[in-house]
């Protein structure tokens, strides 16, 4: 249970609660108007983050299907013997 001293530590949470939305308001404004591109990736990229802690297992083994996919484009570094070298 909170004490008198705990309470009075953090006197008007919804004072700081409605400051900082006033503030991130203004700023995804700002941003809209100068390039929605912008505000649409911040929230992407947010989501992406929020996904990823709250559902760590299930975002690795999507980030290791996704690498073992992308692997057929990449060279294969484990065969060296097999690249054709050009000298001059």
């Amino acid at each position: 249970m909170l004490t008198e001293r705990q309470k009075k530590s953090f006197p008007h949470p919804a004072l700081v609660l409605g400051t900082v939305g006033v503030v991130f308001g203004i700023a995804a404004g700002l941003l809209a108007g100068a390039g929605p591109l912008y505000l649409s990736l911040i929230f992407v990229a947010s989501a992406v983050l929020i996904y990823f802690f709250t559902n760590f297992e299930y975002a690795v083994l999507g980030f290791l299907v996704l690498r073992s996919s992308l692997d057929i484009f990449l060279p294969n570094k484990s065969l060296p013997h097999l690249r054709l070298e050009l000298t001059a």
